[in-house]
């Protein structure tokens, strides 16, 4: 081994190991600082992420349900909704941004197709992904905003069943709902 004798090599890797030391102590900070800020960060957007979502688009519109990301820092396939109660003067149509937005996750209209969507549709199934984390009776709203006339939804959900936006002024509701990673 490059002529060198075990109590050599021993001593290369203890001194690898002490010298090493700082910088494993400074990932070690940068990892839990990493998960702090997200954790934290998540507590502090979540309920003002719906908020946000609809800020342009319907700006006296009350939260109903507002999650980013349930996962923080170690986010993996999970719901991202923005949920809105519509007002009585809410515009029969889907108002829509004057410019896009910067972020992808204010993405509101990507098609608008007239209700009823087909029962057995892949929008429904992600109104199913996510109906545990919002109040009761809020995924039978939206099922039943989807499935009568006078409403309007836009969804990939034809490839892959991720995103969702639904505008039912029927029942009083406007969301954005993601299942997804």
């Amino acid at each position: 081994m490059l002529g060198f004798s075990k109590r050599t090599w021993v001593a290369l890797a203890v001194a690898g190991a002490i010298l090493m030391f700082p910088y494993q102590l400074f990932f070690g900070a940068f990892v839990l600082v990493a998960w702090a800020w997200s954790t934290i960060s998540m507590t502090w957007e979540n309920p003002r992420f719906a908020s946000r979502f609809f800020a342009e688009l319907l700006p006296d519109a009350p939260v109903v349900a507002s999650m980013v990301n349930g996962d923080g820092f170690f986010a993996g396939y999970g719901c991202m909704y923005a949920i809105v109660r519509l007002g009585p003067n809410a515009p029969a149509t889907p108002p829509e941004r004057r410019e896009p937005p910067l972020d992808w996750y204010y993405v509101w209209d990507r098609g608008w197709h007239p209700t009823p969507a087909a029962p057995d549709d892949r929008v429904l199934s992600i109104i199913s992904n996510c109906a545990d984390e919002w109040p009761d009776g809020l995924a039978a709203e939206l099922r039943a905003g989807l499935l009568t006339d006078g409403n309007y939804y836009a969804s990939d959900a034809r490839a892959w069943p991720e995103n969702l936006s639904v505008y039912a002024p029927t029942v009083g509701l406007a969301a954005y709902i993601r299942y997804g990673d």
